[in-house]
């Protein structure tokens, strides 16, 4: 999850601001038009809401893989 956000965070970032761009002649620092990082609100929200998704998602499987070990002995009977 963590990369993804920083794949979204790297490629807003590159979008440079346009004066850099047009007039490349002044040799003005490129910087980035909208500056974010993980502690930019949105993403913050965002990390926090994809894991409360995954820690609601993992219940269920959880649940059957602990079903499925319970009874997982009958599964290794030798057969005659």
């Amino acid at each position: 999850m963590q990369s993804a956000l920083q794949m979204i965070i790297e490629s807003t970032n590159t979008v440079n601001n346009l004066e850099s761009d047009l007039m490349s002649s002044l040799q003005q620092p490129r910087s980035p038009n909208f500056a974010i990082d993980l502690k930019f609100p949105w993403m913050s929200d965002a990390a926090q809401k994809i894991t409360a998704m995954f820690n609601e998602n993992i219940v269920e499987p959880l649940e059957i893989l602990a079903q499925y070990k319970k009874y997982e002995y009958l599964l290794n009977v030798e057969r005659n």
